[in-house]
């Protein structure tokens, strides 16, 4: 029997003072164990982290091509990179072109998301 898990990825924005700046930081919260019958999204992984020009993400099963992917930063923005569809199982992400820093996978598959962390270095 397999271990379910669930990400949640909360992106919180506010008002500060009389200036309307939203605010938004990342805020994930991990479920186990829960009782539920509902599809999850199948964990992948992401390699090699830290990362330069290139990130792959690979799946346990062979879904890569029902997934939605996104790269958000640390504050939730979604950063434009390249994806390239190596095969079921693995999608190669192009992320030359963003800036040094702390981002998120984002991985959609039939309503459900997960995310995991990755860091960019020049």
């Amino acid at each position: 029997m397999r271990k379910l898990f669930i990400t949640y990825c909360l992106f919180i924005t506010g008002i500060i003072g009389i200036h309307n700046v939203g605010i938004s930081k990342p805020h994930v919260l991990n479920v186990t164990d829960s009782n539920t019958d509902s599809e999850v999204v199948e964990p992948f992984d992401v390699y090699p982290n830290p990362a330069t020009d290139y990130v792959f993400v690979k799946f346990d099963e062979h879904i890569a091509n029902d997934a939605s992917i996104e790269v958000r930063s640390f504050i939730g923005n979604k950063m434009t990179v390249e994806s390239e569809l190596q095969s079921t199982d693995l999608i190669k992400l192009n992320i030359a072109d963003i800036p040094a820093g702390h981002y998120y996978i984002v991985i959609t598959i039939d309503g459900a998301s997960s995310l995991k962390k990755f860091v960019k270095h020049k």
